[in-house]
């Protein structure tokens, strides 16, 4: 190990082509010595101010002598090589590291979620960034190439969620984006997302969600219930009609080789839930993660503010570190029903600003006809308000109900509002 320092600092001192290649590889903090640590300190101080030489590194790191040495030594190792045998020791030693401080504390562990997260600490630790920093002329030409494609109109998409208007107008779902769901209860929140589930890995997509409030068994009848097309309450009780068993024969040939993963874990930690979906990535990288719902998952914090506004912020990370939208539902504060416009808007968002911070996009789902009852001049129909969406348009969409057969559906037309009666209700949002 040693002798492979030796060699690669003899190597960058004395042939400044590799230097590049080799801080690719290499910074100073991964050498095991500390002779060699200001060594290579002063070679990256040199480089940066344009020139490298043994008596300037020499003058900085007050290593004249032992450089000397080592230049004039023979050595096996050509610069790359032995630029990767000291980031492999390095990267073994942080290893042991982690390993040793996370079993110091699942020793002192209180909880299965304190073992838990110090297991996962020591894979956190020990993300390889080989993409941490890209240098402008790559990010530039990156970004044209990005716009031939779309002129083309061969840009990949983000993923679509199988819901025409949802898609047009969020353009697909971007990787790293966290994106809210929100409404009152029973507006049919765990079956949109569900039902976008559905689809993704119907396509071949591979989805992890996260159930903090139902179980897996109450999932599972409503995805039964929404790819055959019968009554999610005949599902439950088993009352089928006699036309009813090869739907459902159809049904669950649709979704029996999909890829629907279920966590039903009820009070998740967020470190818990983080490691679990990162260990399911690493199996087989997700397409989707959705979450049911944000405000059931719990934190490590003193009060339940600090603890939202925690869970919001890992959440964003978490889509950006896997590189995977994360969709999560969000519940909404009482205030809605003491309007006279039942309408959600951001304000509404229960216990933290946080999330309307964190948030690419913020969709509520309202039904009118689920306050106005048969004076609704939308029956059955679903206004979905995107409220934020970070480099794209807000506005309204409609989708069709059929929550007792847990899905919405594609309309093939605009519901158009009729004017009020009363006071009592505002056109519908354009």
């Amino acid at each position: 190990m040693i002798e492979a320092e030796q060699s690669l600092i003899s190597s960058m001192v004395t042939d400044n082509n590799c230097l590049i290649d080799v801080f690719e590889i290499i910074s100073a903090a991964d050498f095991i010595s500390d002779k060699h640590k200001s060594i290579v300190t002063a070679i990256e101080e040199c480089h940066q101010a344009g020139v490298v030489d043994v008596f300037d590194v020499s003058e900085k790191s007050g290593q004249f002598e032992y450089l000397t040495d080592l230049i004039t030594q023979s050595h096996r190792f050509n610069p790359l090589t032995a630029a990767n045998i000291v980031k492999k020791e390095s990267f073994r030693r942080k290893a042991l590291q982690n390993i040793h401080r996370a079993q110091e504390t699942v020793l002192e562990a209180q909880t299965m979620d304190e073992c838990l997260n110090a297991v996962g600490a020591v894979l956190d630790g020990l993300e390889v960034d080989d993409n941490e920093f890209e240098d402008w002329q790559t990010l530039l030409k990156n970004s044209i190439e990005r716009l031939d494609e779309r002129m083309r109109g061969k840009a990949p998409q983000g993923l679509n969620t199988g819901f025409n208007v949802i898609d047009e107008r969020l353009m697909g779902i971007k990787d790293g984006n966290l994106r809210i769901v929100a409404a009152r209860p029973a507006m049919g929140k765990t079956t949109l997302i569900l039902n976008e589930a559905i689809d993704i890995s119907m396509r071949g997509g591979n989805v992890l969600i996260f159930s903090l409030e139902m179980t897996k068994e109450e999932l599972t009848d409503k995805i039964l219930s929404c790819v055959s097309g019968i009554n999610l309450r005949n599902i439950q009780t088993g009352d089928f009609e006699e036309d009813d068993h090869p739907k459902i024969q159809v049904g669950y040939s649709k979704v029996k080789i999909n890829n629907l993963n279920i966590v039903d874990k009820s009070g998740l930690n967020i470190n818990h839930l983080s490691n679990i979906a990162k260990k399911f990535n690493r199996t087989k990288k997700l397409d989707a993660i959705y979450i049911d719902y944000l405000q059931l998952v719990r934190a490590d914090t003193q009060n339940r503010f600090e603890e939202i506004s925690e869970v919001s912020r890992r959440l964003k990370g978490l889509a950006k570190d896997l590189n995977v939208p994360v969709i999560a539902l969000s519940q909404l504060s009482r205030k809605v029903e003491e309007r006279a416009d039942k309408r959600p808007m951001m304000s509404d968002l229960r216990e933290s600003g946080q999330i309307e911070q964190d948030a690419d996009i913020i969709q509520f789902i309202y039904r009118d006809d689920y306050y106005l009852k048969e004076k609704s001049s939308f029956p059955n129909i679903a206004e979905i308000i995107t409220s934020k969406f970070r480099g794209g348009s807000v506005g309204s969409d409609y989708l069709g109900c059929e929550l007792d057969k847990s899905r919405f559906v594609n309309l093939d037309y605009v519901p158009q509002p009729k004017p009020p009666e009363d006071e009592y209700r505002p056109y519908g949002r354009k």
